[in-house]
């Protein structure tokens, strides 16, 4: 092989990341302006609490 670790690891969603990552509905009001302009094309919303957001994906030779 080639003699490197890999590991995958899921983001599940938590509290702390529904205030701008939640129902659009239950964002935070002063976050929604800055987020859109900073973040236009951004479809990161929509989780609910536990649901996976992504993967870290970490890799190096031991």
């Amino acid at each position: 092989g080639s003699g490197q670790v890999a590991e995958l690891s899921p983001i599940l969603m938590s509290t702390a990341c529904l205030p701008c990552h939640g129902d659009e509905n239950h964002l935070i009001p002063a976050l929604n302006e800055p987020l859109h302009r900073l973040y236009p094309d951004d479809q990161a919303t929509g989780f609910e609490e536990g649901e996976v957001r992504g993967y870290f994906w970490a890799q190096s030779t031991p």
